[in-house]
């Protein structure tokens, strides 16, 4: 679904033409999209946690610092 730019992408810059309109809300569908991906996964304890952060990047870099380890291996996340 062309969903991974939202792990580096941040919200687009204010600009003054109608193009910047139409791209806000392509990325905020996207990012939207990627997020439900993500808590659609994560069982209801940690959905309740997570589901308030404001965007995918942030989500994804939230989820990597609770729970990336090296010796985790499939373990990653728990999911329900």
């Amino acid at each position: 679904m062309h969903l991974a730019k939202f792990l580096q992408e941040d919200l687009p810059e204010p600009g003054a033409d109608r193009d910047f309109v139409f791209a806000v809300n392509a990325w905020t569908q996207g990012d939207f999209l990627y997020q439900n991906y993500i808590l659609n996964e994560l069982n209801d304890s940690l959905y309740n946690v997570y589901n308030l952060i404001p965007t995918g990047k942030k989500l994804s870099e939230n989820l990597d610092k609770k729970y990336k380890t090296d010796d985790v291996g499939s373990k990653k996340f728990s999911v329900g």
